[in-house]
């Protein structure tokens, strides 16, 4: 299963607007914690940058950069054995590297059905990548913004935010 949020966006986002993020991870008990979260890390000044410049879009409630700096300080305290902090201000290839080698890693620990699948998807987008760079667009020259989760044989999940 991949996803594109799973409860550590809820309790980063609703946590920065008040919300009390151990409560909410409490109410998701219920949920399976996954054996890896690649958490893709930027600082939110950079992130901003990439959503005005790259993007050429306007900042949503979601995006503003007080928000932005309360969600990532929320992401950063997170103590959970699962999340991997990579670093995202580096070219699309140096990421993609350290992906591989947390995905390698979960193929190690026995979770080789989910790191295959994440692996592939990994390289579907990094195909895609080259291409979009081959037509000259400025955007593919950086890496995403996001993360992925995998959990045993079943369960990827993505947290994403700027």
């Amino acid at each position: 299963v991949l996803t594109d949020r799973y409860y550590f966006s809820t309790a980063a986002y609703q946590g920065a607007g008040g919300s009390d993020p151990a409560a909410i991870f409490a109410a998701n008990a219920f949920a399976p914690e996954p054996d890896l979260v690649l958490l893709l890390t930027l600082p939110v000044g950079e992130g901003v940058a990439r959503i005005r410049d790259l993007r050429g879009e306007t900042l949503n409630d979601f995006e503003q950069q007080e928000q932005l700096e309360k969600v990532a300080a929320l992401f950063a305290s997170f103590p959970h054995d699962c999340i991997v902090r990579i670093q995202a201000a580096r070219p699309v290839a140096a990421v993609q590297a350290a992906i591989r080698e947390k995905f390698k890693g979960a193929v190690a620990q026995g979770n080789m059905e989910a790191a295959r699948e994440a692996y592939e998807i990994v390289m579907e987008q990094e195909k895609k990548a080259e291409g979009a760079a081959a037509l000259g667009r400025p955007e593919q020259g950086t890496a995403p913004v996001g993360g992925s989760a995998v959990r045993g044989a079943t369960n990827v999940g993505a947290n994403h935010h700027a």
